[in-house]
C-alpha cells in the first residue's frame, strides 16, 4: 500500500498592474476548479487563453513572467496575468474515533453513554 496520498491540481491566476514599468496592482486568485490531472488543467488554460485573444484586448505577453497582457491607449498602464498551475495533496479524512456522543438524556444522568460506533 502506497502511503502517497493523489495530488490533485488548482490553476492560480495572477493579475498584475504596471503604470510606468512599476508594479501597482497585484493580485493572486485561485480558481475554484480541482483537476485530478496536470493536463486537465493545461487544457483549461489553453482555451481560457485563447478565448481571452480571440475576444479581448488582451495579447501574448512579450514578459517572459506572463502570459497575457493588455495595453492602454498609451501604453503606461498595462495589464498583465499569468496563469500557473499548483499541486494540492488530497486530503484524507482522520479516522474515527470511539468518542462518547451523549443525548440530552444522557448528560441529565437518565441513561448510559453509547459510543457513536455504537450508534450506527
Amino acid at each position: 500500500m502506497s502511503s502517497a496520498s493523489p495530488s490533485r491540481f488548482r490553476i492560480k491566476l495572477t493579475v498584475a498592474v504596471y503604470k510606468d514599468k512599476k508594479l501597482v496592482y497585484r493580485n493572486d486568485m485561485m480558481v475554484p476548479t480541482l483537476y485530478d490531472r496536470r493536463s486537465e488543467a493545461r487544457a483549461h488554460i489553453k482555451k481560457e487563453i485563447r478565448d481571452r485573444l480571440r475576444n479581448s484586448n488582451f495579447f501574448i505577453s512579450p514578459r517572459v513572467d506572463f502570459d497575457l497582457v493588455r495595453y492602454t491607449q498609451e501604453a503606461t498602464c498595462n495589464t498583465y496575468l499569468r496563469y500557473r498551475i499548483l499541486e494540492e495533496k488530497a486530503r484524507v479524512a482522520a479516522p474515527t474515533l470511539n468518542v462518547p456522543v451523549y443525548s440530552q438524556k444522557e448528560r441529565s444522568g437518565d441513561i448510559s453513554a453509547t459510543t457513536e460506533s455504537e450508534m450506527t
